[in-house]
């Protein structure tokens, strides 16, 4: 089981999607701007200065890992054969109900940041914190078929016990309506720990905007004993006013996993893509 880390629970049920995020934090963002555009304006970060940050944001995975997330095919189509080859009015009608289902899974992806950081020039940083990726499934069947149930059922295995047959199909009776329903869940969560550097253009004139771009690494563990790799780089610009700023950055990152005995990260392993739009606020002191 991936590390549990912050939960973003709370973030994906007060928006639907993506879009809603972003729209919310734009109009926050705006709203805020607008707030304390009469306020003494924070000059620019020096050497020395210490700052910590908070962001989240909306993306769009893609990669090995997504590629698996489509529906079970053996199990759903073991499900189908099964149902078409009752003689059962329901069960007919339940095999129809799928085959007229043209749904198909969506995704998205949801990252949260918090980062301590360190000026060692005023064109330089270095900062260190938490990072957690979720891997969100829209429209996807909330319970789909087992395929082991399945598949131990195409065998005859219960064939000669008509107490278990009579069992399994009050389960499959329940199972195969519940198999119909779709909605949201988390896929998969990968929390590391986040090293990174970054730069500052403090030549440019660019007012209140403070534009940076920074690398970075992040570490943590995986189910199996498997170890995650992060690795990232972020474009953003930070609005400064009295020793306080709000930014947006946009984020593209690659998560791999690297298992017990093998020599590259991510061989033969599930990888992951992100491309997201961060939204934060952050302090210098």
């Amino acid at each position: 089981m991936i590390m549990r880390g912050f939960s973003i629970a709370f973030f994906l049920q007060r928006f639907s999607g993506a879009a809603t995020l972003v729209s919310a934090c734009a109009c926050y963002i705006g709203l805020s701007l607008i707030g304390i555009s009469s306020r003494p304006l924070h000059a620019e970060p020096a050497k020395g200065d210490l700052f910590a940050q908070f962001s989240l944001g909306p993306g769009k995975p893609s990669g090995e890992l997504i590629q698996q997330i489509t529906e079970d095919p053996l199990g759903s189509g073991l499900q189908l054969v099964r149902l078409s080859n009752s003689d059962d009015s329901v069960d007919q009608a339940l095999a129809l109900a799928i085959i007229a289902d043209r749904s198909h899974p969506t995704e998205f992806s949801a990252k949260l940041d918090l980062t301590l950081g360190y000026y060692i020039e005023d064109w330089l940083f270095l900062g260190a914190g938490i990072g957690s990726l979720s891997v969100i499934l829209e429209n996807v069947r909330t319970a789909p078929p087992d395929p082991e149930i399945e598949i131990l059922y195409a065998s005859g295995f219960f064939a000669d016990d008509p107490v278990a047959t009579e069992t399994l199909q009050t389960f499959f009776r329940l199972s195969d309506i519940a198999s119909l329903r779709r909605g949201r869940q988390e896929f998969e969560r990968f929390n590391t720990l986040d090293f990174k550097v970054g730069l500052r253009f403090p030549g440019w004139d660019v007012g209140s905007f403070d534009p940076y771009i920074n690398g970075s690494i992040g570490l943590g563990n995986y189910g199996g004993g498997a170890t995650i790799a992060r690795l990232g780089a972020e474009l953003g610009t930070r609005y400064y006013f009295s020793d306080s700023y709000l930014f947006t950055e946009l984020d593209i990152s690659q998560t791999f996993l690297t298992y017990p005995g093998s020599a590259v990260p991510g061989n033969g392993s599930p990888v992951v893509r992100s491309l997201s739009l961060q939204f934060g606020a952050g302090m210098d002191f």
